[in-house]
């Protein structure tokens, strides 16, 4: 997670923004939330999961991933990393901000 150095919170007021690595072959656990993100692929390949469907993504890609799906994120390469913005910060704020980890 990127932080704001002064408070310690996120980059923007209303936006977190992360930086995902993934291992090969080996997939997330699955999530869902009622935040939404957008990914750009940095390095790697891979495909992603957002409940049914399946995205397969390579470098320089961008998709995005909508609230109350299960989510699972799966590399096709070593080094793969994501960059992810996501509206979990406003939505913690109104206290409108739930997750769900799959066990």
């Amino acid at each position: 997670r990127y932080v704001n150095p002064a408070s310690g919170g996120p980059v923007m007021n209303r936006l977190d923004v992360y930086l995902q690595g993934l291992t090969k072959g080996s997939a997330t656990t699955p999530r869902r939330s009622t935040a939404n993100a957008a990914c750009v692929v940095l390095d790697g390949a891979g495909k992603t999961k957002v409940g049914e469907t399946e995205i397969s993504w390579g470098r320089n890609d961008t998709f995005t991933l909508p609230h109350g799906n299960w989510i699972t994120h799966t590399a096709s390469e070593a080094d793969t990393r994501l960059f992810v913005v996501t509206d979990r910060e406003v939505l913690r704020r109104l206290e409108l901000l739930q997750d769900e980890v799959q066990e």
